[in-house]
């Protein structure tokens, strides 16, 4: 699967800046969806393995997506 962009800027934001929000914002609302969701069968799983990730990445506080 793949999707594409067409973004535009203003001002003195880069495009670095505005894929690392877009990001962390699309993979915060993902992992919360997965952990409010009661019928995802693998949800202590996921929380695990992103828990794993996200310790091993010292940009991350707490999961890594």
């Amino acid at each position: 699967m793949s999707f594409h962009l067409i973004i535009s800027k203003n001002g003195n934001i880069n495009l670095e800046e505005i894929v690392r929000g877009m990001k962390k914002y699309n993979s915060f609302k993902i992992i919360g969806a997965i952990m409010e969701n009661a019928q995802v069968s693998r949800k202590e799983w996921m929380q695990k393995l992103f828990e794993k990730h996200g310790k091993s990445n010292s940009n991350n506080t707490k999961y890594q997506f």
